[in-house]
């Protein structure tokens, strides 16, 4: 399952694959915004148990 991050709609693969960008935020606010895929959603976790973490993104160090 896609979905757009600035508004939360879901979308098949079949829409993200013709565009990478929301078509609702495009076509109502003129907003590109990126889908990203979400194996699980968080309702399904909760379900299961399950607390989502989210990962730090750190800068890599450059060992030269």
């Amino acid at each position: 399952m896609f979905y757009c991050e600035r508004c939360g709609s879901r979308f098949n693969e079949t829409v993200a694959g013709a565009s990478s960008t929301c078509p609702r935020c495009r076509d109502r606010d003129g907003v590109e915004s990126t889908l990203r895929f979400r194996l699980f959603s968080r309702s399904a976790l909760k379900v299961a148990g399950i607390e989502p973490q989210r990962t730090s993104r750190r800068p890599t160090e450059n060992r030269g």
